[in-house]
């Protein structure tokens, strides 16, 4: 499943030298598109060793079975997912703090959808309690996943409102029930977030500029128009009420995400 980045490639170029004697010892190298088949050709890998194999990660992304989480009789369910923190790690050093921006949105369109439910799953477990900080200091209604699964009762939560879901291994299953999903790491820099998911559920996805880490997936679904990749945090709002209230147009951005999937 091998790859090189745009953003990494001018590194590898400037150690090619080093590089060459390592690639020439593989028996088999399988590249995830043609451009990364190239690039190991380049840096000195044998070209008759060197296979396309397309992205593994198309097959890692069977339907989830769904997980069973109310949705609180909302008229529009929308998910961001796996949302970053500033400074999340060493590698990822900046001051974007997408949850915030999430929050912010869903403020904007709460008077618009007084029937919205936000599923808000942030990306890294430390950040739940800080999420959850957030939602009581700006008077929000919310509830978190595992107190309702601790309660083992029908819990009520006011809408417009948000789940907050502080749980680990529900995400994939709660795409089924969105009309809409928002996946993160991609307004901050940190690469994006892996789409195929929610696009396995059929379900029409928002993403921001920043998907280096599935450049070639990120370029199949647009040139596909099975996805909606914004230029900026302010363009996440219109974005998100466009696609909420334009059924026909969500339902085709969801059915091109899933019949790509479907084909690779």
């Amino acid at each position: 499943n091998a790859r090189i980045s745009n953003r990494t490639w001018p590194r590898y170029q400037s150690m090619r030298r080093f590089f060459k004697p390592v690639l020439q010892m593989a028996d088999a190298i399988f590249a995830q598109s043609a451009a990364d088949r190239a690039r190991y050709v380049d840096l000195g890998a044998i070209p008759a060793r060197v296979h396309l194999s397309g992205n593994l990660k198309y097959d890692a992304s069977v339907n989830t079975a769904p997980v069973s989480i109310t949705s609180f009789g909302a008229e529009q369910v929308w998910i961001a997912a796996s949302t970053v923190a500033p400074g999340e790690s060493s590698k990822y050093r900046h001051n974007v703090d997408e949850d915030d921006i999430i929050l912010d949105v869903f403020q904007q369109l709460a008077p618009q959808f007084p029937k919205l439910l936000l599923i808000l799953a942030p990306r890294q477990p430390s950040r739940f309690d800080v999420v959850a900080q957030k939602l009581s200091g700006a008077n929000i209604s919310f509830l978190r996943r595992t107190d309702a699964i601790k309660m083992q009762t029908d819990c009520d939560l006011t809408l417009p409102g948000v789940l907050l879901l502080d749980t680990v291994g529900e995400l994939a299953g709660a795409f089924s029930l969105a009309d809409l999903v928002f996946v993160g790491g991609s307004i901050a820099p940190r690469g994006g977030h892996n789409i195929l998911e929610p696009a396995a559920a059929g379900v029409p996805i928002i993403i921001g500029t920043h998907m280096e880490n599935f450049e070639a997936i990120t370029r199949d679904f647009v040139e596909a128009d099975a996805i909606l990749q914004g230029k900026s945090a302010a363009d996440l709002e219109p974005s998100v009420v466009y696609r909420l209230r334009s059924w026909e147009q969500a339902t085709l951005l969801g059915s091109n995400a899933r019949q790509i999937v479907e084909r690779n």
